[in-house]
Formats: structure tokens, sequence, C-alpha cells
């Protein structure tokens, strides 16, 4: 009955081991699942802030293309309205006149959303 109990003391022991073993397999690969987890966070965090920092940058060129086009638009209504007043005609009060107002008013509306959209954006946190 000593070598039996022998015997089956060495078993126990050696399924105990193999446990062992495997808990630290185990552990081995929560550990790397936890690195691959990480990593695919922090890459994709990285690829969207570089896509909010670049959606921003779009904005602030939309702003100055406004800009830009907004003054052009000034320099032609302003040549416009001087040639009108040169004839008697008040300009603003034309059709022709409003709709450049109204266009003028679009193009302003369009700077601040541009503006406003660059702001949130740069301020927006991934």
């Amino acid at each position: 009955m000593n070598t039996l109990n022998k015997v089956y003391s060495k078993l126990n022991s050696e399924k105990k081991t193999e446990l062992a073993n495997h808990k630290i397999e185990l552990a081995k690969n929560a550990i790397e699942f936890k690195k691959e987890a990480e990593q695919i966070y922090n890459n994709s965090k990285k690829e969207a802030e570089s896509e909010i920092l670049n959606a921003s940058s779009k904005m602030k060129d939309s702003y100055k293309k406004l800009t830009k086009l907004n003054s052009e638009m000034d320099k032609i209504f302003e040549r416009f309205d001087k040639m009108a007043k040169d004839l008697g005609v008040d300009v603003r009060s034309t059709k022709v006149g409003k709709t450049y107002l109204d266009a003028a008013e679009e193009i302003k509306d369009y700077q601040i959303k541009s503006q406003s959209a660059e702001s949130k954006l740069k301020k927006f946190k991934v």
C-alpha cells in the first residue's frame, strides 16, 4: 500500500506541475492579448487624431478660401455700386444688388461655420 501511495503522490505531483505550467502559459497568453489590444487601440487612436487634425486643417483652409472669395466679391460690388451711383441708381435696392448682398451674407455665414467647425475639431479629444 505504501508503494501505491507513492505512485499516487507522484501522479498528483505531475498533474500539479502540468496544471501550474498551463496556468503560466495562460497568464502569458493573457498578457500578450492585453498588449495586442493596447497596440490596436493606440494605433487606432493615433489614426483618428490624425484624421481630426486633417479635418481641422481643411476647415481652416475653407475659411481662408471663403475670406478670399468675400474680399473679391466686396471689390466687385464696390465698383458696381460706384458705377451705379454715377448713373443715379441705388444698386442695393435692385434685384441684382439684393442678390449680391444675400450672397455676401451667406459667405459670411459659411466663414463663421468654418471657424466654428475648426475650433470644435481642435478641441475634440479621442
